[in-house]
């Protein structure tokens, strides 16, 4: 729990999972700091209050949670009986009851086990929604992960050894640890070398591919006639050679820094900015035409630079 006066900070502890024999954990060195005891501002003491609040939400719906895997049903601990959470029980003799609309387990005789209601999911999704969205525990979460972060560059640094050591009589890999993510991007799958340099060679070797259908320049329509209004203009092919001159862009001046696609510290909260670093060189055109699939070519360029190792 976040306790408004207590230091959360830079105190050096040995607490890491990786050292497990009493020996290693006298190597390290400790750091302990004290910090002058003043009074608390008001953000401060606001933050410490709605994290403490969404703590207490998280533990009253992990009470909630079935064994999803099992045929098995957890029993809520606020029941009459001395079943308490995480213990099993027999479910062969429970039977589904409609509840004001809502499907309920109801074990033998007794009252259905409590789910809670859509009403109460929405109360407290609001207050966590109200807690996120808060100034003081933006600014309270930002310093506490700062801290988090000085503490263990400054731990690395000075017990960089012993945990070098302590990693040698741990039964795990820690080089097959991955990260992973639901969310994944293919068009950030090439580092900007590999796209700056597949992009120069297509320039170079199928500048004359046609890769767009652009509006006829100067194309006359009549404004009295309604159906020259509505009628779309024809469109004329255009080659990638074509696109990169009308573009100002010269194929073979390309770099790093003019593709412009790495993320950095104006993206952070900022999708819009985020979204933006997926157009090469700051063009969606260019996004269109070599990292999607709905274009003219089918999707080729993107597949080929897929397929290819940088």
């Amino acid at each position: 729990r976040i306790v408004p006066g207590v230091s959360q900070g830079l105190g050096m502890s040995s607490t890491s999972p990786r050292v497990k024999s009493q020996e290693f954990l006298d190597e390290f060195t400790h750091i302990q700091i004290y910090y002058k005891q003043k009074p608390l501002s008001s953000d401060t003491l606001t933050a410490c209050q709605l994290i403490n609040e969404c703590i207490d939400l998280r533990r009253k719906w992990q009470q909630h949670t079935p064994s999803s895997h099992t045929q098995t049903y957890v029993k809520q601990p606020t029941r009459a009986d001395k079943t308490t959470l995480g213990e099993k029980r027999d479910t062969s003799k429970d039977t589904l009851v409609n509840v004001d609309g809502v499907m309920m387990m109801q074990c033998d005789d007794s009252a259905p086990l409590g789910i809670p209601t859509m009403h109460d999911f929405l109360v407290d999704l609001a207050k966590i929604c109200f807690a996120t969205a808060s100034g003081p525990v933006k600014t309270y979460s930002y310093y506490r992960l700062k801290l988090l972060q000085i503490k263990y560059s400054l731990h690395t640094l000075l017990n960089w050894n012993a945990e070098k050591e302590a990693n040698k009589f741990d039964c795990k890999d820690w080089h097959k640890i991955m990260k992973v993510d639901t969310h994944v991007h293919l068009a950030a799958a090439m580092t900007r070398k590999h796209l700056v340099s597949y992009i120069m060679e297509k320039c170079k070797n199928a500048s004359n591919e046609v890769v767009n259908m652009r509006a006829a320049p100067n194309h006359p329509t009549s404004s009295n006639s309604t159906a020259s209004a509505n009628a779309k203009p024809p469109s004329q092919p255009e080659t990638l050679g074509s696109v990169f001159k009308r573009l100002g862009l010269d194929p073979t001046q390309l770099s790093v820094e003019q593709l412009d696609v790495a993320a950095g510290s104006a993206t952070f909260q900022r999708f819009d900015q985020f979204n933006s670093k997926y157009n090469p060189f700051g063009n969606s055109e260019l996004r269109s035409i070599f990292l999607k699939t709905d274009n003219m070519n089918g999707g080729k360029y993107f597949a080929e630079i897929t397929k290819e190792r940088p």
